[in-house]
């Protein structure tokens, strides 16, 4: 069943976003089926999650009025702040030895909101826009906020992420909101400190708090049995990250035909075994948490490379995993699986060409009455307590400074 916005929205641009509630029946991976005569069967009815937000990108115009909110740089204490048998993974490199760049990069990022046809009966019209935090790998300098919309900087109390919350005018036909966030992404070295977003943000920090099954990365006997075949002879927790992500990286296809993609489903994952970087990173989590390795999601923005400047189409995330004598070590299996030159620089290493904007899955921020974000990266509305779908949003970027071990490019 496939649920999309009203046609007769007055921009001609924007795409709908598409609901999916078709149930599932029997979720199978590849060695589950051929192993069904034995008696072991995975059985999962559930009900599909919304399909990614396809929102069009487009120029928001006629803002009205300027808000200035200045944060200024956190200094000094932050650090700057499926599935046939795996390869053996004795031959992995270890993560604290691979050769990383160490670079800075400077930018200004703007997200734009706008939100069409509230309704003039409305009681209550809310938007929540990311705030993206300051850790080791980026450091947030400034806040600026277009728009004359009420607003107010609001917590999502399970991992500590932020947002800022804006009250709408119920009767407008379209209502236009802009925050412009400046901040330098710093790579993280190996050498790098443990405590990757130091005092800002210790709920995100602690490894406690990633250990726990998400709604559709579930911790249960196929998950806990299937980590295990794969890890089978690893003793250290590196070494098992490391075949988990080896795994994931060799097993999936970056595919994003089709539907069912990019909602993190790790059944889906390892039933279809492709799609984009959120069933990429389900897999390798929730395999690493069966393990107990805690292991968090991290979403956020892909700046491009081959310009100084420009519109962002999409989403980005990764993840990270935690060692007791390292601290919380970056991977991206995706980006791994898409760039194979990259393989042993994504297990241990992040580039600065990201921006990090959420952490954590099943996000309700103070004030949400529409149940838990399956992530959060793109604007959520309620009109009423009710998700309202009429919603377009625009990424772009500028580069301000980058600076790379030869020094500035």
């Amino acid at each position: 069943m496939h649920s999309a916005l009203d046609t007769r929205s007055r921009s001609p641009f924007r795409q709908g976003w598409h609901t999916h509630g078709s149930k599932r029946g029997l979720l199978w991976c590849a060695e589950s089926r051929q192993r069904a005569a034995s008696g072991i069967l995975l059985a999962q009815h559930r009900t599909r999650l919304e399909q990614p937000e396809t929102m069009s990108i487009r120029l928001l115009a006629n803002v009205r009025g300027v808000t200035a909110l200045t944060v200024f740089g956190i200094l000094g204490a932050s650090a700057l702040a499926g599935c046939r048998p795996p390869v053996p993974a004795a031959a992995v490199v270890p993560a604290d030895q691979v050769i990383r760049p160490v670079e800075t990069r400077k930018i200004s990022f703007r997200y734009e909101v706008e939100v069409e046809e509230v309704p003039a009966t409305a009681r209550r019209a809310l938007l929540w826009v990311p705030i993206p935090p300051s850790g080791r790998e980026q450091t947030v300098h400034r806040i600026r906020i277009d728009g004359g919309a009420p607003h107010v900087e609001v917590p999502e109390p399970r991992f500590g992420n932020r947002a800022m919350r804006f009250e709408l005018t119920p009767g407008v036909p379209t209502q236009n909101i802009a925050i412009e966030f400046e901040l330098t992404r710093h790579a993280p070295s190996p050498a790098a400190e443990a405590n990757p977003l130091g005092e800002v943000n210790a709920k995100v920090d602690d490894p406690g708090a990633w250990l726990a099954p998400d709604r559709l990365v579930p911790i249960d006997g196929f998950v806990d049995e299937l980590a295990r075949r794969i890890t089978a002879g690893e003793v250290e927790r590196e070494a098992k990250a490391r075949a988990i992500y080896d795994y994931v990286v060799r097993e999936m296809s970056y595919d994003k035909s089709g539907s069912g993609w990019g909602n993190g489903d790790i059944y889906w994952a390892c039933d279809t075994k492709r799609g984009n970087c959120t069933d990429f990173h389900s897999l390798f989590i929730g395999c690493a948490r069966a393990l107990g390795i805690p292991t968090r999601f991290e979403m956020g923005v892909p700046i491009p490379t081959d310009r100084s400047s420009g519109e962002i189409a999409g989403y980005h995330c990764w993840a990270q995993f935690h060692l007791e004598d390292r601290g919380w070590v970056p991977v991206d299996a995706s980006e791994a699986h898409k760039y194979p030159q990259k393989r042993e620089f994504f297990f241990g290493g992040h580039d600065t060409d990201r921006i990090l904007l959420s952490a954590g899955r099943d996000l309700v921020f103070e004030g949400m009455r529409s149940g838990p974000m399956n992530y959060f990266v793109y604007p959520h509305v309620e009109v009423d307590g009710e998700k309202w779908n009429r919603v377009n949003r625009r990424f772009s970027y500028r580069d301000i400074h980058k600076e790379n071990r030869d020094g500035v490019s």
